[in-house]
């Protein structure tokens, strides 16, 4: 770390975590918490993924539905579980919908918005 000119003492404040614990996970073998990975991650810009692994996460081509294909890119920021939660879900959701809603979004043609206070009871 400190051969690109970073000290622990620059991580730590940049992250928000004390020298202690920057020591801690850098010299004595400490993990970090969730929420702190994902601050050290985005401190360095790189993915979580990388930090535990040292590669970066090459997710497999995707066989999510058409309608879903924008949304990819917001997954990377979740992991592999809890996409499969999501992407279920969201499935569930659209099958609740009238036929004719439904297959507007399969077709990716996302039906209008409702106008604030014109929601249904």
């Amino acid at each position: 770390m400190e051969s690109n000119g970073l000290n622990q003492k620059a991580l730590a404040v940049g992250v928000g975590i004390t020298e202690t614990s920057v020591h801690k996970y850098c010299q004595k073998g400490g993990v970090p918490e969730w929420h702190i990975l994902l601050k050290i991650a985005k401190f360095f810009e790189v993915s979580v993924d990388y930090l535990l692994t040292g590669r970066e996460y090459e997710a497999p081509p995707s066989n999510a539905p058409k309608w879903f294909q924008p949304y990819l890119p917001l997954l990377d920021e979740i992991g592999t579980f809890d996409q499969g939660r999501l992407v279920g879900k969201l499935e569930e959701l659209i099958e609740r919908q009238p036929l004719q809603v439904r297959e507007k979004i399969k077709a990716g043609k996302a039906p209008a918005r409702r106008a604030a206070g014109n929601d249904r009871k």
